[in-house]
């Protein structure tokens, strides 16, 4: 199988049962491994808080290149309008 190209990532078969990701200048990024029951285990490098079992090892490529791309931080809070208390 050639590689599969998705974002700045790479997925390469590495043999039968094991592929790699690994980004464009060559950095590895995880190791996936298919298990005996229809699914993929993947080791992610550290500080990649993504789970560690997917059906694909194509869908968690996937769903490391959404990781990547999400905004790196919260968005600003919406102002909820509020009055003083009534006076008694």
């Amino acid at each position: 199988m050639p590689p599969a190209h998705q974002g700045r990532f790479t997925l390469v078969e590495r043999g039968g049962d094991v592929w790699e990701i690994a980004t464009e200048r060559d950095d590895l990024v995880a190791v996936i491994v298919r298990a005996e029951d229809d699914h993929v285990e993947v080791s992610w490098q550290p500080g990649i808080p993504l789970p560690h079992v997917y059906t694909t090892a194509e869908v968690a490529m996937t769903d490391l290149v959404m990781w990547e791309s999400r905004s790196p931080g919260g968005t600003k809070p919406i102002p909820i309008p509020h009055a003083p208390p009534m006076r008694a």
